[in-house]
């Protein structure tokens, strides 16, 4: 009936919500929920309890379950081998079990982490919250609001290092990893890199051909390069960065004429540590057009900023001291490399038709071929049929392109 579930762990979840623990079971049961997160790392359910209290009132709840899918095989292998879903557990059993104490709310409660099994999180799809549209661009009021809870995010990690003296690295040793982006040869995730770069290398050699090889062979080093720049910087602050910040891993809650009022983060499994630039212009070059980022890009990065200096300011530091405006606009020059090759890897796959993407996800040998051998026909065929898709990745191409020329 339950699955992965046993009755103990509803039990225990229906204590951890409630804070009872006189309570008689009426019914559990788990349903499909997809449209609430999306990860090609995880499954999604709603995990539905019914408890009658010692009152006789009847109690509803229900929660988000996140877990290892299933099936195909070569699916949960690759997912296994990345330690996607060991990372994630022992964050949300560790610091982010602290992100939300006091007002500021930026991820979902969580009440049952188990490493390479189960996450079960708050119903914030039954509180309102919904994510926005992989196909739709953000708007302003999106962007700041994202980045004012981002700052807040960042600063976590500022104030336990100030107050601990010690890196978030020597801090969480076994966090450490990186999920996705590997040098390592014989890494999983290096394979998935080298698939993504033969990919978007054939968009690149049949559509952008005006350009000078040189000019491609550069553009194409960029991407092989992405690995280097996600590693922890010796030369700028670094802080403990979602890693992965686009349309899936971000939920609004809206007032009534529609304005975003609230934020959470989910899906974690590709945090890492490195300057919050990194996920400040991951995020921007995910989620919005070019000619949004050419109006709006540096007033932003300097709400950002401001935001961060607030939330220190409230544990008497001086952000000044510990990222100096000079530094910051460093990082960002430095690492707009990263945030656009991110971006066009990310964008790749999450802004395939849903068809084929089901395809892939349940498929053994689809899944096998698209993440570790080829799946340059399928985006060929995706940037040649899909307005959305062709127009959005463009975009982001040009954008190496025109960098590569500098």
């Amino acid at each position: 009936m339950l699955g992965i579930f046993k009755r103990e762990d509803c039990h225990y979840l229906v204590q951890s919500a409630l804070h009872i623990k006189d309570f008689e079971f009426v019914d559990c049961k788990i349903k499909p929920k997809e449209d609430i997160f999306f990860s090609i790392l995880a499954d999604y359910k709603v995990l539905e309890i019914s408890v009658r209290l010692k009152t006789g009132v009847l109690s509803e709840l229900n929660f988000v379950i996140k877990s290892v899918p299933e099936k195909p095989e070569t699916r949960l292998r690759f997912i296994s081998e990345v330690r996607a879903f060991y990372k994630e557990p022992l964050l949300y059993n560790t610091f982010l079990k602290d992100i939300n104490i006091g007002e500021t709310r930026l991820v979902p409660s969580c009440h049952l982490a188990r490493v390479n099994d189960t996450i079960a999180l708050e119903d914030l799809y039954g509180l309102g919250y919904r994510r926005m549209s992989i196909k739709k661009e953000f708007d302003l009021q999106h962007c700041e609001l994202t980045l004012e809870n981002l700052a807040k995010f960042h600063a976590k990690t500022l104030i336990l290092e100030e107050t601990k003296s010690s890196k978030w690295t020597d801090l969480y040793p076994e966090l450490s990893f990186e999920t996705l982006f590997s040098d390592n040869i014989d890494h999983p995730g290096f394979h998935f890199l080298c698939a993504s770069i033969n990919a978007l290398e054939s968009i690149v050699l049949t559509y952008f051909s005006h350009f000078s090889p040189d000019v491609c062979r550069d553009s194409i080093a960029m991407l092989r390069n992405l690995p280097f720049y996600l590693k922890p910087s010796v030369n700028f602050r670094n802080v403990f960065c979602h890693g992965s910040l686009n349309s899936s891993s971000i939920l609004f809650s809206h007032n009534l004429n529609g304005d975003p009022n609230d934020i959470r983060f989910v899906n974690f499994s590709c945090s890492r540590y490195t300057p919050p630039t990194c996920d400040v212009l991951s995020f921007l070059y995910n989620t919005t057009s070019r000619v949004f980022r050419d109006i709006h890009q540096g007033s932003l990065l300097t709400l950002y900023y401001s935001h961060l200096s607030k939330e220190l300011e409230k544990k008497s530091l001086n952000l000044h001291n510990l990222i100096p405006w000079s530094e910051f606009e460093e990082s960002c020059k430095y690492y707009i490399p990263a945030a656009l090759t991110t971006a066009l890897i990310n964008l790749h796959i999450n802004l395939l038709p849903d068809n084929t993407v089901s395809s892939i996800l349940n498929n053994s040998e689809n899944w096998e071929k698209f993440i570790s051998e080829d799946r340059s026909e399928i985006i060929l065929n995706a940037y040649c049929n899909d307005e959305v898709y062709r127009k959005r990745l463009s975009q982001v191409i040009m954008q190496i392109l025109e960098f590569s020329q500098l």
